[in-house]
């Protein structure tokens, strides 16, 4: 018989902020090597959209430029992750919250359509190469999703950090 590995409540919603800072910060790191190899080697016009070329022709200087494109993809992974990846982030320790087991498998970490999402947007990811955009222009976007998940599992965090008062509330 197989006996199949049960978390807390607590250490799930703990496990689910980690899961996405890491993939964060993986795609965060990712990001910015994107953007900073913009300055080292810049795109060509013929490499597709590139946000480097286009703040190229209104600012001269390339690392003004690299400072814009990391302040504004942190901005925007900011926005994201307070709006759009927390509500997520609650709506998946409220289901959690709201099991009446003490201890959860693995399986119960995200909701089954949470998966079918966490598929797609890899998918997606997956496709970001074959798309006609430059490395650094990636780089933005790997960057502000990579930002806007840290945020996100930093409402998980918190979440385990305060559980007990979360799960008095009900």
């Amino acid at each position: 018989m197989v006996t199949m590995l049960k978390f807390s409540k607590r250490s799930l919603i703990a496990l689910g902020g980690l899961v996405w800072f890491v993939v964060g910060l993986s795609l965060l790191i990712v990001g910015i090597q994107f953007i900073l190899s913009a300055v080292v080697s810049p795109p060509n016009v013929g490499e597709g959209a590139s946000i480097f070329l286009w703040l190229s022709r209104r600012i001269e200087n390339p690392q003004n430029v690299v400072i814009i494109m990391l302040s504004l993809s942190l901005l925007i992974g900011l926005i994201k992750g307070r709006t759009v990846i927390t509500k997520s982030a609650k709506r998946q320790v409220t289901r959690i919250l709201g099991y009446t087991e003490a201890r959860l498998p693995l399986s119960r970490l995200y909701s089954k359509g949470f998966y079918l999402l966490i598929g797609a947007m890899m998918g997606l990811g997956m496709t970001l190469p074959l798309l006609p955009i430059s490395a650094d222009t990636r780089g933005v976007i790997d960057t502000a999703v990579g930002a806007a998940l840290i945020n996100g599992a930093l409402y998980y965090f918190r979440s385990a950090v305060n559980f007990k008062y979360l799960q008095q509330r009900g």
